[in-house]
């Protein structure tokens, strides 16, 4: 399956997070990537309860909360 990045759904979530979603014929699976310039959310966090979900950081720097522990995460 070829999916082009022309075919993405670019939604920005805040000033500082666009994410673009990647149609996937799946309604257990599917496939985004995000740009995140800043703090996300502006405030709280953002909690996904029935997900699985897999990180890979192209740039930068940033930390994630996974299972309860602080994750700081860097490219690669």
């Amino acid at each position: 399956m070829l999916i082009k990045k022309e075919e993405t759904k670019a939604k920005a979530n805040s000033k500082s997070c666009t994410v673009w979603e990647y149609p996937f014929p799946s309604k257990d699976f599917g496939f985004a990537t995000a740009e995140i310039n800043g703090r996300y959310p502006d405030e709280g966090a953002v909690v996904n309860e029935m997900c699985h979900e897999i990180y890979y950081v192209l740039g930068g720097q940033g930390k994630i909360y996974c299972e309860g522990k602080e994750c700081y995460v860097k490219e690669g």
